[in-house]
Formats: C-alpha cells, structure tokens, sequence
C-alpha cells in the first residue's frame, strides 16, 4: 500500500501518459459487448442453418478481404490521422458490423458482415501507432498492462450473455446480444473520438504522406518488408504471433461448436468460461510490474507454453467434464496475459515511429495472407475430428516457442582466452 492507503499497483495507472489514458479509460464500452456475444458467435450460425464448411469460408473470406484492408491501411493511417483513420473504420467494422449481424438471418449476411468487420484492420494500425507514439519506452510495460486489466472488466459480464440466452434461446438471446454491442460500441467510438488527440508523430506524417505519390508510398512499404526479412529477433516475433493469431482464428470460429457439439455442455454454461479467462489473467496482470524488464523476452516464452499446455487438455477433455475444461482455460488464460503485454512492448521497441505504421501494415498483410486459408481448413479439419483445429493450433504454437527460444534465453557468451 502507498503512503495515503491507495494499492501501490494503482500507481501504474499514473506512470501512463494522460494522452494514452484518454485512449484506454473507454475500452470497456467495446470489450464487454465483444465479449458477451464472442462464446456465441459460432452456435448462432449454426442455428440459424450454417454447416462448420460455411462458417469457415466466411472466416476465410473475411480475412482475404483483411489483406486489401491492411495494405491500405498504412496509406490511410498516415493520409487521414491516426484518429480520423480508427473512426471511421471502427464504425464500420463494428458499430454497422454489428447491427448487421443482429439482423442476419442467412449465409449471405453474414458474409456481409464479415466483409465489413475485416476494415478493422485499418482501425487497428491506426489504434496501435495512437497507443505507443509520444510514449518513452519505459512507458509501454504500464501502458500495455492497463490495456489488458480494462480489457479483462469483460469477462466478469460474460454470465450475463448465458443469461440472456438461456431465457430467450442461442438466437434471439445473441441477437439481443449484438444488438447492445451496437449500441455500446458507437458511444465508445463517439467518446474516444472526443477526448484523444492526434499524435505528434501521425502529424508528421499526414503532412509527409500528403506531398508524396504512390510510388513513395511503395518504397516505403518495400522497405518495411526489408526490415521485416532482415530483423532477426522481430522475424521470430512475427513467426510467434502468426501461431497466437491463428489460434485466435480457430478459437473464434469453432470454441463454441466444440464445446457444445463435441464436448455436450450447454450453451448457458459455457459462459462461466470468459469469466474465469478474466479472473486469472486478472491474477497474472496485477502480478506483472514484479517481473524485471530484462526478463520480458523469457515471460513471453512462458507465455506461449502456458498456451499449449492449455490445448493439449482441452483437446483430450472428456465429454461433460466442466472442471477438465475449466482448468484449460485458466492455463490458456495465463499464457494470453504473459504474451499479450511482453509481445506488445517487445515489438513496439524494436520499430522506428516513423516508421511504425508501414511495418504495422505490412506485417498485417503477410500475416493475414497466411491464415487466410485457416478458417476453411478449419472447417475440413472439425468436419473430421472437433479436436483436429485445436491441436494443429497446438503444433504451430510449440513452433513459435522453437523459433523465439534463443532470443528468451541467449546463451552466455564464451570466455576469451585472456579471461581464462
């Protein structure tokens, strides 16, 4: 405790620049209704008569369409600002997203809204150059702690969604669902636009990008590949989010659908399942200002274990077994609150600010172009087996540790010959 009884964790909040706060404080108002209808997303389609092979082309297209999104995006966040960028995109690839999915009622619009969710993409090169430029480095850790501790007010409310659908059923009560989302998320958006301003370095940029032509705008991007290609230990950051990204992918696709189809829980109670996502990564967050900067790079290799070990059970889980399922989650809850703060700061600091939008774009595109196939392939696989999406998860997160290995834990240099 500090000196006048507040806990000394709440001092973080203070160690964030007021400008990023006024970025972060309105997080909530997205991440809870993301959160009530995200267990459901899958079930619903499904009910309303969409086979897993449909689910995934969706998911698919929608991530093709996610490569056009992010190409652009650089261009966008650079000509327009990073805030008049994250706007307009947000409100359409959530606020309009949103509404439509609420009113959905065959493949067609959910294809639809699926195309208009990937323009989040664009908001999110713009969100992640707002919440690092006119920041010191020794500011991101708190920075990036404090985004995952409002992210996590989310899960507490999840409960709430398995109430809503055990009383009006999976389709009205996730209609109900996207319905407030819509609602939650366009005051969000209207909010942060009010009260966060432009960066100086977005700035910089607008008046930068405004007097070059396209071709500029292809150099720059050519060279931000370049140092992707050349940058070791950023090349094997990008290897390792490329295994966390997809797993976000098939999780979001297909969680819902194994838990109910292959494992035979309800539908009401896999809600309990976000909340105890929320309570440990709540657990592991309040616990990360004591872990040593320096040792950033070995957490975030935990990180990515916790998350294995977490789809190794959940993949052999028995049937009706909640407290099996629970205790996956919690260990694939702790590897996600070790790697989503230690991966931000760790790839924000190896990146230029002038040049951060162009990478951000760039490794959008390539990494979006390589799980572009995930959703179909997805859906062959849980065609199969449920389990076989998880577990291929599984083998391209053990890859993603090989490669970030001697980076976490570098071998100590041999001593020279005078030193013997």
């Amino acid at each position: 405790m500090t000196r006048f009884g507040r806990p000394r964790f709440l001092d973080s909040w203070y160690a964030v620049p007021g400008h990023i706060r006024a970025l972060l404080w309105p997080e909530p108002l997205w991440a809870i209704p993301y959160t009530l209808y995200g267990p459901y997303a899958s079930i619903y389609q499904e009910r309303l008569g969409l086979t897993p092979a449909q689910i995934g082309l969706i998911g698919s297209a929608a991530m093709a369409l996610n490569v056009a999104a992010s190409f652009f995006g650089a261009y966008f966040t650079d000509r327009l600002g990073r805030k008049r960028t994250m706007l307009y995109a947000d409100v359409l690839a959530w606020s309009v997203a949103t509404l439509v999915w609420a009113l959905s009622r065959d493949f067609w619009w959910f294809l639809a809204a699926g195309t208009l969710n990937s323009l989040g993409a664009i908001s999110g090169i713009a969100w992640s150059c707002l919440l690092v430029e006119d920041t010191a480095k020794d500011e991101r850790m708190p920075i990036f702690t404090w985004l995952q501790l409002l992210q996590l007010a989310s899960g507490f409310f999840v409960p709430l969604a398995g109430l809503i659908v055990a009383r009006f059923d999976v389709v009205l009560g996730t209609r109900i669902l996207y319905g407030l989302a819509f609602v939650s998320m366009s005051f969000m958006f209207y909010i942060r636009n009010r009260y966060v301003r432009e960066s100086s370095v977005g700035l910089a940029r607008m008046s930068h990008v405004r007097a070059i032509d396209w071709r500029q705008v292809g150099r720059e991007y050519r060279r931000a590949i370049g140092f992707l290609v050349r940058h070791r230990e950023f090349r094997a950051l990008f290897l390792g989010s490329l295994a966390f990204n997809l797993n976000f992918v098939i999780s979001g696709l297909y969680l819902g659908l194994f838990y109910t189809d292959h494992l035979g829980l309800a539908p009401a109670v896999i809600s309990i399942f976000p909340t105890v996502t929320a309570a440990v990564m709540l657990l592991v967050t309040v616990w990360l200002p004591r872990i040593p900067a320096e040792r950033a790079r070995r957490y975030l290799a935990f990180g990515y274990g916790f998350g294995v070990a977490g789809l190794a059970l959940l993949v052999t889980a028995p049937s009706h077994n909640l407290a099996w399922v629970a205790v996956s989650v919690a260990l694939t809850a702790a590897g996600n609150a070790l790697v989503n703060p230690f991966f931000g700061v760790i790839w924000n600091g190896l990146i230029e600010d002038t040049d951060r939008a162009n990478v951000f774009s760039a490794t959008f595109v390539i990494r979006t172009l390589l799980l572009t196939p995930a959703g179909a392939i997805g859906g062959w696989l849980f065609s199969m087996h449920a389990g076989l999406p998880l577990a291929v998860v599984a083998v391209a997160l053990v890859v993603g540790i090989a490669v970030y290995l001697p980076f976490a834990f570098p071998r100590a240099p041999r001593p020279t010959s005078s030193e013997l």
